[in-house]
Protein backbone atom coordinates (compact mmCIF):
# COMPACT_ATOMS: atom_id res chain seq x y z
CA UNK A 1 0.00 0.00 0.00
CA UNK A 2 1.44 3.39 -0.96
CA UNK A 3 1.23 6.42 1.29
CA UNK A 4 1.06 8.81 -1.71
CA UNK A 5 -2.74 9.18 -1.76
CA UNK A 6 -2.76 9.91 1.94
CA UNK A 7 -0.22 12.73 1.97
CA UNK A 8 -2.72 15.48 1.27
CA UNK A 9 -4.68 14.44 4.37
CA UNK A 10 -1.84 15.44 6.70
CA UNK A 11 -0.49 18.95 7.14
CA UNK A 12 1.84 20.73 9.56
CA UNK A 13 2.69 17.79 11.73
CA UNK A 14 -0.71 16.12 11.57
CA UNK A 15 0.84 12.83 10.46
CA UNK A 16 3.29 12.93 13.36
CA UNK A 17 0.45 13.51 15.83
CA UNK A 18 -1.65 10.79 14.20
CA UNK A 19 1.23 8.35 14.56
CA UNK A 20 1.67 9.31 18.22
CA UNK A 21 -2.04 8.79 18.83
CA UNK A 22 -1.90 5.37 17.16
CA UNK A 23 1.18 4.41 19.17
CA UNK A 24 -0.56 5.50 22.37
CA UNK A 25 -3.55 3.30 21.53
CA UNK A 26 -1.30 0.30 20.91
CA UNK A 27 0.52 0.96 24.17
CA UNK A 28 -2.74 1.05 26.13
CA UNK A 29 -4.23 -2.00 24.41
CA UNK A 30 -1.26 -4.35 24.18
CA UNK A 31 1.73 -2.89 26.00
CA UNK A 32 5.16 -1.71 24.81
CA UNK A 33 6.21 -5.09 23.41
CA UNK A 34 3.46 -4.90 20.78
CA UNK A 35 4.33 -1.35 19.76
CA UNK A 36 6.22 -1.26 16.47
CA UNK A 37 6.71 1.43 13.85
CA UNK A 38 5.00 -0.74 11.26
CA UNK A 39 1.90 -1.29 13.41
CA UNK A 40 1.58 2.43 14.19
CA UNK A 41 1.90 3.23 10.49
CA UNK A 42 -0.60 0.53 9.57
CA UNK A 43 -3.20 1.97 11.94
CA UNK A 44 -2.81 5.43 10.48
CA UNK A 45 -2.95 4.07 6.94
CA UNK A 46 0.53 4.92 5.65
CA UNK A 47 3.56 2.82 4.88
CA UNK A 48 6.30 2.49 7.46
CA UNK A 49 8.51 4.59 5.19
CA UNK A 50 6.30 7.59 5.94
CA UNK A 51 6.79 7.01 9.64
CA UNK A 52 10.58 7.09 9.32
CA UNK A 53 10.33 10.70 8.20
CA UNK A 54 9.21 11.53 11.74
CA UNK A 55 10.83 8.88 13.96
CA UNK A 56 14.17 7.22 13.32
CA UNK A 57 13.34 4.11 15.34
CA UNK A 58 11.07 2.72 18.05
CA UNK A 59 13.23 4.22 20.79
CA UNK A 60 12.69 7.71 19.43
CA UNK A 61 8.95 7.10 19.18
CA UNK A 62 8.84 5.97 22.81
CA UNK A 63 10.97 8.92 23.93
CA UNK A 64 8.67 11.40 22.20
CA UNK A 65 5.63 9.75 23.77
CA UNK A 66 7.23 9.92 27.21
CA UNK A 67 8.23 13.57 26.71
CA UNK A 68 4.67 14.41 25.71
CA UNK A 69 3.41 12.67 28.85
CA UNK A 70 5.78 14.63 31.08
CA UNK A 71 4.72 17.86 29.41
CA UNK A 72 1.04 17.07 30.03
CA UNK A 73 1.70 16.17 33.65
CA UNK A 74 3.72 19.33 34.21
CA UNK A 75 1.03 21.50 32.63
CA UNK A 76 -1.65 19.97 34.85
CA UNK A 77 0.46 20.53 37.96
CA UNK A 78 1.16 24.15 37.07
CA UNK A 79 -2.51 24.83 36.38
CA UNK A 80 -3.61 23.45 39.74
CA UNK A 81 -0.83 25.23 41.61
CA UNK A 82 -1.76 28.52 39.93
CA UNK A 83 -5.33 28.13 41.14
CA UNK A 84 -4.39 28.08 44.81
CA UNK A 85 -2.29 30.03 47.27
CA UNK A 86 -1.82 27.80 50.28
CA UNK A 87 1.01 26.81 52.56
CA UNK A 88 3.96 24.99 50.96
CA UNK A 89 2.98 21.56 52.33
CA UNK A 90 -0.44 21.80 50.70
CA UNK A 91 1.15 22.75 47.39
CA UNK A 92 3.34 19.65 47.55
CA UNK A 93 0.24 17.57 48.16
CA UNK A 94 -1.34 19.20 45.11
CA UNK A 95 1.59 17.95 43.03
CA UNK A 96 1.15 14.49 44.52
CA UNK A 97 -2.58 14.54 43.78
CA UNK A 98 -2.00 15.51 40.16
CA UNK A 99 0.73 12.87 39.79
CA UNK A 100 -1.47 10.04 41.08
CA UNK A 101 -4.45 11.18 39.05
CA UNK A 102 -2.36 11.18 35.89
CA UNK A 103 -0.84 7.78 36.63
CA UNK A 104 -4.24 6.17 37.18
CA UNK A 105 -5.87 7.86 34.19
CA UNK A 106 -3.27 6.53 31.72
CA UNK A 107 -1.35 3.65 33.33
CA UNK A 108 0.29 2.55 30.09
CA UNK A 109 1.75 5.99 29.37
CA UNK A 110 2.73 6.34 33.02
CA UNK A 111 4.52 2.97 32.94
CA UNK A 112 6.49 4.17 29.93
CA UNK A 113 7.42 7.42 31.66
CA UNK A 114 8.42 5.82 34.95
CA UNK A 115 10.01 2.64 33.60
CA UNK A 116 13.50 2.01 32.29
CA UNK A 117 15.29 5.23 31.35
CA UNK A 118 14.85 6.01 27.67
CA UNK A 119 17.55 8.66 27.33
CA UNK A 120 20.59 6.79 28.58
CA UNK A 121 22.75 7.89 25.66
CA UNK A 122 21.46 11.47 25.55
CA UNK A 123 19.81 11.08 22.15
CA UNK A 124 16.57 12.75 23.19
CA UNK A 125 17.11 16.24 24.63
CA UNK A 126 13.37 17.01 24.46
CA UNK A 127 12.67 14.20 26.92
CA UNK A 128 15.51 15.29 29.20
CA UNK A 129 14.22 18.87 29.15
CA UNK A 130 10.74 17.80 30.26
CA UNK A 131 12.10 15.58 33.05
CA UNK A 132 14.35 18.43 34.23
CA UNK A 133 11.42 20.85 34.21
CA UNK A 134 9.39 18.51 36.38
CA UNK A 135 12.25 18.09 38.84
CA UNK A 136 12.65 21.85 38.91
CA UNK A 137 9.00 22.39 39.78
CA UNK A 138 9.11 19.83 42.58
CA UNK A 139 12.37 21.24 43.99
CA UNK A 140 11.01 24.79 43.92
CA UNK A 141 7.98 23.76 45.96
CA UNK A 142 10.15 21.77 48.37
CA UNK A 143 12.49 24.72 48.85
CA UNK A 144 9.48 26.89 49.68
CA UNK A 145 8.96 24.75 52.77
CA UNK A 146 12.44 25.70 54.00
CA UNK A 147 13.79 28.72 52.12
CA UNK A 148 17.52 28.61 51.52
CA UNK A 149 17.85 24.84 51.59
CA UNK A 150 19.66 23.56 48.52
CA UNK A 151 22.08 20.86 47.45
CA UNK A 152 21.99 17.32 48.72
CA UNK A 153 19.21 17.88 51.24
CA UNK A 154 16.87 19.24 48.59
CA UNK A 155 17.81 16.51 46.12
CA UNK A 156 17.21 13.75 48.64
CA UNK A 157 13.87 15.23 49.69
CA UNK A 158 12.76 15.34 46.06
CA UNK A 159 13.79 11.74 45.49
CA UNK A 160 11.98 10.65 48.63
CA UNK A 161 8.72 12.34 47.65
CA UNK A 162 8.95 11.07 44.08
CA UNK A 163 9.59 7.52 45.32
CA UNK A 164 6.57 7.76 47.62
CA UNK A 165 4.31 9.04 44.84
CA UNK A 166 5.60 6.42 42.44
CA UNK A 167 5.10 3.65 44.98
CA UNK A 168 1.47 4.61 45.58
CA UNK A 169 0.82 5.02 41.84
CA UNK A 170 2.32 1.61 41.13
CA UNK A 171 0.21 -0.08 43.79
CA UNK A 172 -2.92 1.63 42.53
CA UNK A 173 -2.29 0.55 38.96
CA UNK A 174 -1.58 -3.02 40.04
CA UNK A 175 -4.83 -3.11 41.95
CA UNK A 176 -3.10 -3.71 45.28
CA UNK A 177 -4.59 -0.47 46.56
CA UNK A 178 -8.24 -0.09 45.56
CA UNK A 179 -9.73 3.38 45.62
CA UNK A 180 -12.85 4.65 43.89
CA UNK A 181 -11.97 7.37 41.35
CA UNK A 182 -13.97 10.01 43.18
CA UNK A 183 -12.00 9.32 46.37
CA UNK A 184 -8.54 9.28 44.83
CA UNK A 185 -7.73 12.93 45.52
CA UNK A 186 -8.60 12.67 49.19
CA UNK A 187 -6.87 9.33 49.62
CA UNK A 188 -3.68 10.67 48.08
CA UNK A 189 -3.61 13.23 50.88
CA UNK A 190 -4.18 10.57 53.54
CA UNK A 191 -1.25 8.50 52.27
CA UNK A 192 1.22 11.23 51.42
CA UNK A 193 0.57 14.01 53.95
CA UNK A 194 2.77 12.27 56.58
CA UNK A 195 5.57 12.00 54.03
CA UNK A 196 5.29 15.67 53.12
CA UNK A 197 5.20 16.76 56.78
CA UNK A 198 8.24 14.65 57.58
CA UNK A 199 10.20 16.05 54.64
CA UNK A 200 9.28 19.61 55.56
CA UNK A 201 10.41 19.11 59.16
CA UNK A 202 13.64 17.51 58.01
CA UNK A 203 14.42 20.34 55.61
CA UNK A 204 13.76 22.88 58.37
CA UNK A 205 16.09 21.00 60.66
CA UNK A 206 13.27 19.86 62.93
Amino acid sequence: MSDTPRRSAYHHGDLREALLDAAGAILREQGPAALTLREAARRVGVTHRALYRHFRDKEELLAVMAAKGYAELLEQARMELAAEDRRPEDRLLTIARVYLRYAVADPARYALMSGARLNVDGRFPELEAQVTAGIGLLNAELEATAPGVTGTALRDAGLTLWAAMHGVADQLNQGRIRVKPERLDGYSRVLLAPVVRGLAETLRGG
